[in-house]
C-alpha cells in the first residue's frame, strides 16, 4: 500500500513538474513574441479559453511582466455561430491571440470566422494540453483556411512525446513547419517564411458588367485587371481564373472560401467581405442616351413657333379679304405675285397700289428668307429633342432611372430620385446605351469616344448630367479567407504614390475622351439624309396630285357613261 502511495505521489509530482515546465516554456514563447512587436504601438492580447487552470499561470505571468499590454478574454462555446460579433465591438484589434485548448474546451471558432474576422491579421499562438495530434492538425488547418498568416502551435508533453513540440504554420505555407528549438519559434514568425507569396495562388473572378467593352475574344481587359496582374508580378504569386460571370455565384464562392478576390466594386450592407481601396474617388452620374427627333414633315414647321405661323396665316387671310373688298386697290393675285412674280407690271399700277405691293412683298420676302435660313440650320445639325441638363430637369421629365441592385446605395442617393429608381441585378452596356441609368461618369465618356474601337451594340451618344449623384472610393472586394489583402493593399498604395496607377488610368481613360469635338465644315453641309422632310413633302404632294388626277379621270368617265 505504501509503495502504491509513493508511486502515485511520484507520478503526481512528476506531472506537476512537467506541467510547470510546460507553463514556463509557453510563457517564455508568448513573452518573446510580444517583445518582437513594435514598441511604438499599443498592443492588446485576446486570450481565448484562458480560464483553464493549466494556462492561468501563463496569463498571470504575462500580465505581471508586461503590464502595458492590455488583455481581454473570451470563451468559445459549442453551438456559438456569431462569437465574433462581440469581438467587433472592441475599439482596438489585438496583436496577439492566445488560444488555449484542452480536452475539456471547445476550440472551434464557428461559421462567422469565415465571413468576418476582425482579428485576421493577429498572431495566433495555440497552446495544447492533452489534445491528440489529429485535432491539433485540424485546429491549425481551421486557422489556415480562415486566412491567418502567422500561427504558432505549442503542444505539451504527452505519453507519446516526452518533450514539448512547437510548430509554425499559416495560410501561405502548404505544410506546418516543425521547430526543433522552441527558443527560436518566434523567429520563424518574423523571418518572412510565413509571408512568402511565391507559392500562393489567387482564386480570382470578375463580373463583366460591360461585357461588350471589356471582353476581347475569350479574354477580359480593364483597369483593375491590369493593376491585378502588375501586383501579382511584384508578389511573385499566381492566379486561377473562375469563368463564371453571374455575380450571385461568385459571391457565394467568396463566402464559402472557394474564391479570394472579385475585381468589381460590390457594395454590401454588412462587412462580409474585405475591401482594398485605391486613393481615388469614383464619381457616379445620371447617364442617358441623347434622344433625337424622327425626320418627318413636322421639321418643316419647326423654324417658327405656332404663334408666328398664326400671324402669317392671319396676314395672308387679311390680304385676301382686302383684295376681295377692294379689288381695284389690291389685286387678287398679289400673294402669288410676291411669291413667284408674274402678273401685271408694277410700273403700270398707281402709286398707292405700288406701295402696297412693295410693303407686302418685302414682308413676305423677310419671312421666307428667315424661314429658309432657320430650316437650313436645322437640317445641317442633328435635330434632337430637349434633353435634360440638370438633375431637376431630369426629375421633371419623370423618366425611369435604372440602378444596380445594392443594399446601401439608396442611402447615398438624393431622396427626390427614389420614386424614379428601378433596380436591376446586373448593369450591362445595352442597358446603359438605351436607358437612363446611374453609372460611372468616366464610363459614359469612354463609350462616347470608344478609344479602342470596340464593337458596341449601337453608336453611343450619352449625356452625362452633372453634378454627380454620389461618389465612393474605388475598390475591389476580397474574401475574409484570403491572406493577401493587406499586402495587396500595400502594393495598391505604392502604385498610386509612384504614378503607376495614373499611367494605367491614362491608358484606359485618355484625356481626349473628355475633350468636346468641335464642329467642322463638313458637319455643316446639308446631306441627302438631311433633306428627308423635303423628300417626304415632295412624295406627299405627288401622292395627293396623283390621287386627284385619278379621281378626275374616274369622274369624267362616269359622266361619259351616263
Amino acid at each position: 500500500m505504501k509503495q502504491h502511495i509513493r508511486l502515485f505521489m511520484f507520478s503526481f509530482l512528476a506531472s506537476r513538474v512537467v506541467c510547470e515546465h510546460f507553463v514556463t516554456e509557453a510563457f517564455l514563447i508568448a513573452r518573446r513574441v510580444v517583445d518582437r512587436l513594435e514598441r511604438e504601438q499599443t498592443h492588446d492580447i485576446l486570450c481565448v479559453n484562458c480560464n483553464e487552470q493549466v494556462f492561468e499561470d501563463v496569463v498571470t505571468r504575462l500580465q505581471n511582466e508586461r503590464p502595458y499590454v492590455a488583455l481581454r478574454r473570451i470563451t468559445l462555446v459549442s453551438g456559438t455561430i456569431n462569437i465574433l460579433d462581440s469581438m467587433q465591438e472592441m475599439h482596438r484589434k489585438p496583436s496577439l491571440v492566445l488560444q488555449c485548448c484542452t480536452n475539456g474546451t471547445y476550440c472551434h471558432w464557428g461559421e462567422s470566422f469565415w465571413y468576418s474576422n476582425p482579428n485576421k491579421y493577429s498572431i495566433y499562438i495555440q497552446l495544447f494540453h492533452g489534445v491528440d495530434n489529429t485535432h491539433i492538425i485540424k485546429y491549425g488547418s481551421e486557422l489556415k483556411r480562415g486566412g491567418i498568416i502567422k500561427v504558432l502551435q505549442f503542444v505539451a508533453p504527452s505519453k507519446n512525446h516526452t518533450k514539448a513540440r512547437v510548430y509554425v504554420t499559416g495560410a501561405l505555407v502548404e505544410k506546418r513547419i516543425t521547430v526543433s528549438n522552441d527558443s527560436d519559434a518566434e523567429n520563424r514568425l518574423f523571418d518572412g517564411t510565413l509571408t512568402n507569396y511565391r507559392n500562393f495562388v489567387y482564386e480570382v473572378g470578375i463580373v463583366p458588367m460591360l461585357a461588350h467593352v471589356y471582353r476581347t475574344g475569350n479574354n477580359f481587359r480593364n483597369l483593375e485587371i491590369s493593376a491585378f496582374l502588375t501586383i501579382l508580378e511584384k508578389q511573385g504569386a499566381k492566379y486561377r481564373f473562375h469563368r463564371e460571370i453571374e455575380l450571385n455565384k461568385l459571391l457565394h464562392k467568396m463566402l464559402s472560401g472557394k474564391m479570394h478576390v472579385l475585381l468589381n466594386p460590390v457594395e454590401t450592407s454588412k462587412k462580409v467581405f474585405e475591401v482594398a481601396y485605391w486613393k481615388d474617388i469614383q464619381e457616379y452620374c445620371i447617364v442617358l442616351p441623347r434622344r433625337y427627333e424622327r425626320m418627318h414633315l413636322q421639321l418643316l414647321l419647326s423654324p417658327f413657333k405656332w404663334q408666328i405661323w398664326l400671324v402669317i396665316v392671319v396676314i395672308l387671310v387679311a390680304i385676301q379679304v382686302v383684295s376681295f373688298m377692294f379689288p381695284e386697290r389690291v389685286p387678287s393675285y398679289l400673294i402669288l405675285k410676291c411669291f413667284f412674280g408674274g402678273g401685271e407690271p408694277e410700273h403700270s399700277l398707281a402709286t398707292g397700289n405700288r406701295l402696297i405691293v412693295c410693303v407686302i412683298c418685302v414682308l413676305i420676302f423677310l419671312l421666307t428668307e428667315t424661314y429658309q435660313a432657320i430650316l437650313l440650320s436645322l437640317m445641317s445639325a442633328d435635330p434632337f429633342e430637349k434633353n435634360p441638363e440638370t438633375v431637376n430637369e431630369f426629375i421633371e421629365q419623370n423618366q425611369t432611372l435604372i440602378i444596380t441592385k445594392r443594399a446601401n446605395l439608396p442611402n447615398l442617393l438624393p431622396a427626390k430620385l427614389e420614386p424614379l429608381l428601378k433596380e436591376v441585378d446586373q448593369m450591362d452596356v445595352d442597358i446603359t446605351l438605351q436607358n437612363a441609368s446611374i453609372v460611372s461618369c468616366d464610363l459614359a465618356h469612354f463609350l462616347n469616344t470608344n478609344p479602342y474601337e470596340w464593337t458596341l451594340p449601337v453608336k453611343a451618344d450619352l449625356i452625362v448630367i452633372k453634378p454627380r449623384v454620389y461618389y465612393r472610393m474605388k475598390h475591389i472586394i476580397f474574401s475574409w479567407t484570403c491572406p493577401a489583402v493587406r499586402d495587396y493593399q500595400r502594393y495598391m498604395d505604392i502604385m498610386y504614390d509612384v504614378g503607376l496607377y495614373h499611367r494605367q488610368l491614362q491608358i484606359w481613360f485618355p484625356k481626349k475622351m473628355y475633350i468636346r469635338r468641335e464642329q467642322t465644315f463638313n458637319d455643316l453641309i446639308v446631306l441627302t439624309d438631311d433633306l428627308i422632310p423635303v423628300w417626304e413633302l415632295l412624295g406627299t404632294g405627288l401622292s395627293v396630285s396623283l390621287a386627284c388626277f385619278i379621281a378626275e379621270i374616274l369622274v369624267s368617265k362616269l359622266k361619259k357613261v351616263k
